[in-house]
This record gives structure tokens, C-alpha cells and sequence, in this order.
């Protein structure tokens, strides 16, 4: 019985053929030639199935393909010896047997080519159902093929039945068809996409897969498995970034196939597989290039542009979430914005792109280096449109840690100050909103009380409190500009600030420190008015404080209130008016010598 090595010198001599003898481009040597002229009526009248495969494989001078008849041949008779006596199925169940036995000796995704198959037993499942099926036609066995779009397999006439045969598997005659064994089945033969969707960048079971199995299985002629081994070539062709001798394979596939529905599907399945796998073996890249050499096929199937459409999205989102997990930011953020310039709506790759920003500008922090920080956090800004929450608030987050560092580490109080209020700028340019805007306001605040302009500061901290601003900080800092406001008009001897500070205590609903600020400026004031001989006027002060119906505090501060409340009313020669405030107070602080005095001290005026 022949083996395959047997024939390696006529491989070896097709193998070295000029590179124009075997390649797949539009001009045609005469035997594919010959091919296409016998195959026009639709069958295969003068050439052999086999015959047919070998020229579509690529021997396309008559010359070469007579050196393989022997072979051809040789097989033929091979089978016959195999096949024996006896019932047609037992028949075509033993040159099956035989088959896998001798010849088929490893599957390749991307072994169509018959000289392969002769050569080393590479094949696949269009080269191995075609060497099958024209094995039993040359037995006067009737078969035919099974084509579905990912895959392709024979059935053999035993009677009135067919026989469904899986020609890459040695234990495929007659096989069991359940899906979860088909999936495992295309799993082991890299046919993985066909069962796969994806909904964003989730992976789902693909529902065209249970038609496949549980659907109607249409018969094809054999003719289409010679279309198979082009369109198979023309895949290949794409994959080796050749898209001329993809489209002419594929056009000779179209011609030889009669240009039938399943035969496109098939096709395209074949695509859709190839851009799978490199997808799983992570070549993003060749992956996109593959899918953008597919598009040039004019006839692809709505399905299958669909699904390249998905397989582009999803090679973007998985090359780059790697790279982010890597920390190669830089590479990531411009692959993912090459895949926003094509798909800007797609949710999954602005999410990834956001990622992609947070967690740089955050490892920049976390380094300290927080100048770059703010500038990568800055562009964040610039790449999208709403910015997304988590952009913004890394934004803020970045200006608060630089102006920090400008004014505290750096002493450069004036230009934190400058920087603190640009980037708030541009973050409201930009359509920042909720906490990032916040905290952007928050640090053109915090920036302003640094640089002691306590009015401005004291205003700042009071819209955010007046506007109910999240946290207590800002009412925490509102009160802290409160109180060194009126330390500056103490130290000052002015009333500078009391409007604000009248505002403040009303605000901040007799906030014990704001009020004790309050009347420290409005006591010193008064006391400095008296001195200046303008004592009514000092007492006018004290007295509309106090008709502002605010609390007056208790302990020390109300005691202060109420000594130079008087004194400043004896200093006007008011006696009534000192009798009566120094009254008030004895009552409230019956053992005070400072009260007690000035009430003597009036009772003489």
C-alpha cells in the first residue's frame, strides 16, 4: 500500500516552480484554465474532483498537474483495496479508516492545499472532504458535502440514506451531533469565532451556531469544494497581506461555486474564524489589519461586516485594557483613540480610554510627579466630550496636588494662586460639573485664603457654603476666614470686614468662633471710636450688632461685651444709657469688678 512519502519528489518539484506558476493571481495557467472552462456548465465533466483540487491548490500548468496523476491515481487504487466487498456504507467507513490511517495525518486550520495534504498530511476540512469524496466517486460511491458556515464535512448515499461524515476526525463516521459537542469540536480545530458574539466587549454564544446543528443542512454539490480551497487560499492570501490575490481567489471561488449563499457564508466564516484566532493569540494589530483587508471584498455578507465591525471594537478594548494593565499608557491611550476615531460611540472604548487616564494620572501622583500628572490629566480633559466623572475628579485632584506644592513646599503662593484659578477655568470650559467642579473651586479658595486676602477668601468659602456644597470643609474654612478677617481688623484697629462677618454669623446660625470674631472686631472698633472721641458712635455700633438679633455669646465674650459696652457709654457722658447696660450686666455677672466699676462710675456722671 503507497504511503505519502512516496510521492515527496513530485511535491518537491511542484514546490519549486517560479513563484509565477504557483501564485494565485488573475492570469491562469492551462490546466486552471482548463478548470474553469470544464466547471462553466455547472459539473465537472473532464477533470477529476481531486484533479480539480490540485489546480485550485495552485497546480495550474497542465504539466504539472500530470506529474500528480500517478499519484492521483495510485490513491484511487489504494482506496479500492481498502474499501473491499460489501455494503456501500461499510465501504465508504473503511476507505474512511484508511484514509486517516495513511494519508490525513495532522489538522492545520490552514491546510486546504492537496499538495499539502499529499506531502505531510497537513489538512483541514475542506481539503480532507474533498480528497474523501473524490476518492468514493472514483469508487462509484455517491457523496456529496455538508456545508455550514463555519464548517464543511461529507455525506455518502448508502441506500436511501446519507450518511453524514466529519472528515477531520478519525472517529468521525457517522458522529454524534450535539451542540456542546460541536463547540468542543470547532474549539479543537481553531474554528472558536463561529461560536462566539459579543455584546460590547462580553463574549456571547453565538444563536447562528444552533442552526448549524439543529437546522436544516442543505447539500452542496462537490464543485463547491473546489470554491472552498480558493476561497480558503484567498483567506490566506489576506493573511499574508496579499488583498489582490485574495480578490482574484475569491472571484475564481465565486465562479466555480456558481456564486451560491452558503458558499459566501463559508467564505466569510473562514474570515471570521482567521480574525478569531489571532484575536486569541492576542495580535491585536494583525488582527485590525486582516479585518480592514476583508472590508475590500465587495460581496462580504451583512452578517460577517457586522461581525468584523465587533471583532475591531473588541481588538481595540482587549489590546487596550493589556496595555493599561502593562502601565504602557502612552501606547494605550493612542490605540484606543485610533479605535474612537473610527467608532466614537462606542461606549466600551471611551470607558477603556477613561481608564486608560485615571490610572495614569494616578500612578503619576502616587510617583510625586505631579506636574506630568496634571498635564496628563489636563489631555483626559481634552479627549472626551462630556468628560466622564472619573476624568474630571483625577483632573481636580492633579490641580489640588500642584498647587500645593507651589505654594507650601514651594512658597510660590501668588502663582498656586494663578494656577489654581486657570485650570477652574478650564474646567468649566471644558463642562465639568458635580464633585471635580467642586473641588476646582475648592482649590481656588483654599489657594486664596493661602495668600491672606481674607475678604476674597471669606466670599469664596461662603458660596460654597451658601450653595450647600458637599462636606464640612467648606464651612469648616469659612469660619477660619471669618475669624483671621476680624484678627486682621483687631491687629488693624478697623471695622474692615464686618459686613462679612455679619454675614457670616447669620449664615452660620451663631457659630460660636464666628460670633466671638464678630464682636471682637465690633468691641474694637467701638473702643477706638471712643478713643477718638466718637464714643456715640462706638455705642451706635454695639447696640445695631446687638439689634441684629444674633446671640451674644456667653462666659468671656459676653463679659467683654458688657464692660466695654458701659465704658464706652460713660465715655460719652451717657448715664442712662450706662446705668442700664451695666445693670444688665451685674445681673448676668453679679461678682465682675470691671462692671461694677463702670456702674459706680456712671451713677457719678
Amino acid at each position: 500500500m503507497m504511503r505519502i512519502g512516496e510521492v515527496a519528489v513530485l511535491i518537491a518539484v511542484v514546490m519549486a516552480m517560479p513563484a509565477e506558476g504557483r501564485s494565485q493571481t488573475p492570469v491562469s495557467g492551462a490546466a486552471e484554465k482548463a478548470l474553469l472552462a470544464d466547471i462553466a456548465d455547472g459539473r465537472l465533466d473532464d477533470m477529476s474532483l481531486v484533479e480539480a483540487g490540485l489546480v485550485a491548490s495552485g497546480v495550474v500548468w497542465t504539466e504539472d498537474l500530470g506529474r500528480f496523476r500517478p499519484r492521483v491515481e495510485a490513491l484511487v487504487e489504494a482506496a479500492r483495496v481498502a474499501a473491499g466487498e460489501g455494503a456501500t456504507r461499510e465501504r465508504a467507513r473503511r476507505v474512511f479508516e484508511w484514509l486517516h490511517r495513511d494519508v490525513l495525518e495532522r489538522y492545520e486550520l490552514h491546510g486546504v492545499d492537496l499538495p499539502g495534504v499529499l506531502n505531510d498530511g497537513r489538512y483541514n476540512c475542506v481539503s480532507a472532504t474533498l480528497l474523501f469524496n473524490g476518492l468514493l466517486e472514483a469508487l462509484d460511491i455517491r457523496a456529496a458535502a455538508i456545508l455550514v458556515p463555519s464548517h464543511v464535512y461529507s455525506v455518502v448515499q448508502a441506500g436511501n440514506q446519507w450518511i453524514e461524515v466529519e472528515t477531520t476526525s478519525p472517529r468521525g463516521f457517522a458522529p454524534a451531533r450535539t451542540l456542546d459537542e460541536y463547540k468542543r469540536f470547532l474549539k479543537d480545530r481553531n474554528l472558536g469565532g463561529a461560536a462566539v458574539r459579543l455584546e460590547g466587549s462580553v463574549e456571547v454564544e453565538n444563536p447562528a451556531l444552533i442552526q448549524e446543528i439543529q437546522g436544516t443542512r442543505a447539500r452542496v454539490d462537490n464543485r463547491v469544494l473546489v470554491a472552498l480551497v480558493y476561497s480558503n487560499i484567498g483567506v490566506a492570501r489576506l493573511r499574508d497581506r496579499d488583498p489582490e490575490g485574495a480578490l482574484a481567489a475569491f472571484s475564481k471561488a465565486s465562479t466555480v461555486g456558481g456564486g451560491i449563499r452558503r458558499f459566501r457564508e463559508s467564505r466569510d466564516a473562514m474570515i471570521n474564524n482567521l480574525t478569531w484566532n489571532l484575536l486569541q493569540e492576542g495580535r491585536y494589530d494583525d488582527a485590525v489589519e486582516m479585518i480592514d483587508r476583508a472590508r475590500t471584498i465587495e460581496d462580504l455578507t451583512r452578517n460577517l461586516r457586522g461581525r468584523l465591525d465587533e471583532w475591531t471594537i473588541y481588538a481595540f478594548h482587549r489590546k487596550g485594557m493589556a496595555l493599561v494593565d502593562a502601565e504602557r499608557f502612552v501606547q494605550a491611550r493612542d490605540w484606543l483613540l485610533v479605535g474612537l476615531r473610527r467608532y466614537p460611540e462606542q461606549d466600551v472604548l471611551r470607558n477603556n480610554l477613561e481608564v486608560c487616564y485615571t490610572r495614569h494620572v494616578s500612578r503619576l501622583l502616587d510617583a510625586n510627579r505631579v506636574r506630568e500628572g496634571l498635564a496628563v490629566a489636563g489631555e483626559g480633559l481634552g479627549a472626551f466630550a462630556p468628560v466622564p466623572p472619573t476624568v474630571g475628579h483625577n483632573y481636580a485632584v492633579a490641580v489640588q496636588r500642584v498647587v500645593q506644592r507651589m505654594q507650601t513646599a514651594e512658597g510660590r503662593v501668588a502663582d498656586g494662586l494663578a494656577t489654581a484659578r486657570s485650570c477652574l477655568s478650564e474646567g468649566q470650559r471644558r463642562g465639568l460639573t458635580g464633585s471635580a467642579l467642586d473641588l476646582l473651586r475648592f482649590q481656588v479658595a483654599i489657594a486664596t485664603f493661602r495668600s491672606k486676602d481674607w475678604p476674597a477668601a471669606v466670599r469664596l468659602f461662603r458660596d460654597g457654603v451658601v450653595e450647600g456644597l458637599t462636606g464640612d470643609r467648606w464651612r469648616q474654612n469659612y469660619v477660619s476666614a471669618l475669624v483671621n478677617l476680624s484678627g486682621e481688623a483687631v491687629t488693624g484697629g478697623t471695622d474692615a470686614g464686618l459686613e462679612l462677618l455679619v454675614e457670616g454669623a447669620a449664615i452660620l446660625e451663631g457659630d460660636g468662633d464666628v460670633l466671638g470674631a464678630l464682636w471682637r472686631v465690633v468691641l474694637t472698633s467701638a473702643k477706638r471710636l471712643g478713643e477718638q472721641g466718637k464714643a456715640g458712635r462706638g455705642i451706635r455700633l454695639i447696640e445695631d450688632t446687638a439689634a441684629l438679633g444674633l446671640p451674644r455669646g456667653d462666659g468671656e465674650l459676653l463679659r467683654g461685651i458688657y464692660v466695654t459696652w458701659t465704658a464706652e457709654a460713660a465715655r460719652a457722658g451717657d448715664r442712662g444709657r450706662c446705668l442700664a447696660v451695666a445693670a444688665e450686666g451685674m445681673g448676668a455677672f453679679p461678682e465682675d469688678e470691671a462692671i461694677r466699676n463702670n456702674y459706680e462710675y456712671c451713677l457719678d456722671l
